[in-house]
This record gives C-alpha cells, structure tokens and sequence, in this order.
C-alpha cells in the first residue's frame, strides 16, 4: 500500500514507518491515553472537593453535568473515540468491512454502558449522548 497524496512512499515501510512509530504513536499515547488518565487521577483524588467553589472554577469543566459518581466520564468518550481512530488507523491491513464491524461493536459497547450508567444528571443530555453514539 502507499500514500495516496504521494505514491512514491510505501505505508508502514522507510519513512511512513519512522513518522508513524517516531511521532504518531507516542502522540496518540501521551495524548489520547496519558492525558485523560492523569485528568481521571486528579479527579479521583479530589473527588470530595469537586463542589467546592476552587475546584469548579479549575476543573469544572470536565464534570459538571455530570454525576457525582460519574465524574470521570469525559475520560470514557476519549477512550471510545481513541479506540475507533487505532482501529482504522492500526488495523489497516484488515478489510475495511472488518475494521468496520470491529468499530461497530466499539460503539454498541458504548451505547450499553451508556444506557446503563446514565453518566449525566438530567435524561436530555443523556439522551443525546446516546443519539451521538448511533449516528
């Protein structure tokens, strides 16, 4: 296989390899997993401060909304999200019907969990949520 804005380099071989092992993948493991697991550590080493006025001013953002015991669920998209883009990008040498039935189970175990767990505090955002999921 080769790159399709320049068939003179051949996928996974020279250059594309260096590139993809030398900068993709640490990039996608610093930010995709290490990142949002430090987010989570913090969180859940706050996790009975996350109501005080200092604490919402700073890391607000990535819980409210939703609830109290599900604070780390921000963490849980990212990770769906990381998990379909490694599939199509890491299992390239699979048929793409494969790839995609694989990416399909990823998003029906998502949607169970999701419909199980109800992460966020009213119905509407996690009905949206759930729409999200399946389109």
């Amino acid at each position: 296989q080769y790159l399709i804005r320049d068939t003179a380099i051949q996928c996974w071989s020279g250059e594309h390899a260096a590139w993809t092992f030398g900068l993709a993948l640490p990039g996608i493991l610093l930010w995709g997993i290490s990142v949002p697991l430090a987010g989570v550590c913090m969180l859940r080493r706050n996790r009975k401060s996350l109501d005080d006025a200092q604490m919402l001013a700073k890391y607000g953002f990535l819980y409210r909304g939703l609830t109290k015991n599900c604070y780390y669920w921000e963490a849980v998209i990212l990770a769906r999200k990381v998990a379909i883009a490694s599939i199509v990008v890491f299992l390239y040498f699979l048929d793409a019907s494969i790839q995609a039935l694989i990416c399909l189970a990823v998003l029906i175990v998502s949607y169970r969990i999701h419909e199980t767990v109800s992460p966020y505090v009213t119905s509407e955002l996690n009905k949206l949520e759930i729409r999200s999921i399946v389109v």
